[in-house]
């Protein structure tokens, strides 16, 4: 099977991070193999839509929690800051 022909089925079958993954995927049998390249496909997928939901927000600045100044009376609530700290 030809690349081009391989690139063409995963595309046709929405598999768009397959043509690229798969020569990188170590493996000991058929099974783990087709386990591994899929799994990694959701993970891709997931980076993805996340990336893209965040562009399609359109938030003014990328804020994260790290550069937040806590003071003494902000807080997450007990049951939320558990393993936060």
């Amino acid at each position: 099977m030809s690349e081009t022909n391989l690139k063409k089925m995963c595309k046709s079958l929405r598999l768009a991070n397959v043509a690229e993954i798969y020569e990188t995927i170590p493996f000991e049998n058929t099974t783990q193999y087709l386990e591994a390249l899929f799994q990694k496909e959701i993970e891709l997928r997931e980076k993805a839509k996340a990336e893209r939901l965040i562009k399609k927000a359109r938030f003014l600045s990328k804020n994260d929690l790290d550069s937040f100044q806590w003071g003494e009376k902000i807080h997450f609530p007990p049951h939320r800051s558990e393993g936060l700290m």
